[in-house]
């Protein structure tokens, strides 16, 4: 992959967004979601790298909130340009395969029996992702604990 010189960060809907709006939004979403416990939002952010007029998605970090738990995945390209996914492991949570809760009303099935250690509940190490997802797309805390390939995601469903 090439160095990054010339890129921006949009969120999911296509709108660039500036690292003060991106804390907020998830600031508003993270309280709005503990009031309402089995409604499932999340946030997305791209860095779009601009080579030669070109815009293309080059990273991805994906933020889901469910009662106060948040589930972080980012999608990266490697060298041969091809899409790799990452999982964060919450490295204090139990080693035991214990599944989030199947709330019956639950709004986002994508997380039904994703296991709990996938899950962090610290809202301040989730603002430091977004901030040095903003420093051209750095990702190394999610990478120092986590499930590589969504393979090994998919084993868990």
């Amino acid at each position: 992959m090439c160095k990054r010189t010339n890129y921006y960060i949009r969120q999911i809907n296509g709108n660039k967004v500036d690292l003060e709006e991106a804390l907020e939004m998830f600031e508003i979403k993270y309280k709005k979601l503990l009031k309402f416990k089995y409604v499932s939002q999340g946030a997305g952010l791209d860095l779009i790298d601009v080579v030669e007029n070109n815009h293309y998605i080059s990273k991805s970090l994906s933020i889901k909130i469910l009662n106060g738990k948040i589930f972080l995945e980012v999608f990266d390209e490697d060298e041969e340009e091809d899409y790799e996914y990452y999982y964060y492991i919450n490295p204090n949570a139990p080693i035991a395969l214990t599944y989030y809760p199947n709330y019956p009303d639950l709004i986002d099935n994508n997380l039904h029996k994703v296991p709990l250690n996938m899950f962090v509940e610290d809202k301040e190490f989730v603002c430091e992702v977004i901030k040095d997802f903003f420093d051209k797309g750095n990702t190394e805390k999610i990478k120092e604990n986590y499930i590589k390939n969504k393979w090994i995601m998919d084993k868990y469903k």
